[in-house]
Order: structure tokens, then sequence, then C-alpha cells
């Protein structure tokens, strides 16, 4: 069975928004900051035990576009502040509160600043540079978004090549 899902990610700028989606769509990871301009929707198919599951992830250029999502990943950088006070305003949005939110507490590979993660106990901790806990929101979304709690993501299948036959 095939399902697709819109998931918005939203935080403040140099967050690593865009970071977590390069790392799970080609992963790679950049050290320099490049500025989302508009837009950007990444396809990243999963294998479950329930079959595939497309995520169109809407990373935003701070004008952030909800009415399509299914669902939401909130991204905190880690020992900033004001990211955390983005996120906080952000999440007062009347769309957001009909759809699942995650909220993630990225770059975890720099020391914990404390009372960030207390305003959000819930949040996943992942590292984009070190390809760390990535997954796991889209799990916890996976489970939302489904209903099936017992959902996992399973090793795909290699595909063999076809039997080529060879004329000379």
């Amino acid at each position: 069975m095939f399902r697709e899902f819109n998931i918005v990610m939203i935080g403040s700028a140099e967050s690593g928004k865009s970071s977590i989606v390069k790392r799970l769509k080609i992963g790679d990871f950049n050290k320099q900051y490049v500025k989302t301009l508009d837009l950007e929707v990444t396809p990243v198919i999963i294998n479950t035990n329930y079959g595939l599951i497309q995520f169109n992830i809407l990373d935003c250029a701070g004008q952030e576009q909800y009415s399509d999502a299914n669902a939401c990943i909130g991204v905190i950088e880690n020992g900033n502040k004001h990211s955390v006070d983005y996120l906080k305003e952000a999440l007062k949005n009347d769309i957001l509160s009909n759809i699942p939110i995650v909220t993630v507490l990225n770059k975890t590979e720099k020391q914990m600043i404390n009372n960030i993660e207390n305003s959000f106990p819930e949040a996943i901790y992942v590292s984009a540079k070190y390809n760390k806990n990535l997954y796991e929101p889209f799990l916890v979304l996976s489970r939302k978004l489904t209903g099936f709690n017992n959902l996992i993501f399973v090793e795909s299948t290699p595909i063999p090549p076809p039997n080529a036959t060879m004329y000379i």
C-alpha cells in the first residue's frame, strides 16, 4: 500500500531544516549555511511494514506554508533561545492545531544549553551533521498519520536488474 503525506518543516533561520532534508535525501551535510530562498519540496520515500510512504517535505524560506500540510516538524537549534521563541510563536497558527506536530532539537552535537529542552520536553534530539535520529520524527508522524502504532521502517528489498538480451 502506498501513502503520501506533505510535511511542513518550520523553524528559525539557521535551525538546520535544509540540512536535515539534504541529509535525508542524499546523505550529505554541508557545513556552510545556504539560505533557502523559496519553498523547496523534497520527496523522501520510506519502506514500512505497511508499504511505502512518500513524505513530501516542504522546506519554507521563512514564509511557512501550511495549507497543504498533513503534519509538521518544528525544528529548534540547540542552544539558540531565539529558535525556541520563534517556534513557540509559529505553533500558534490555527492551521497547525489540526495536524500532528513533532518537535526536533537539532545540532545536538553542541553542548546542551539549560532551559532550551525544558520548553519542548517531548523534542526528539537529532543531528544533521552526524546523521543522528533523523528518521525518528518521520516514524512518529507515520504512526500518527496512518493510525498504525506498530508501524516500523524496514529495509527495501533490492530490485534485480531485468534480464538483458544482447544481439550481435
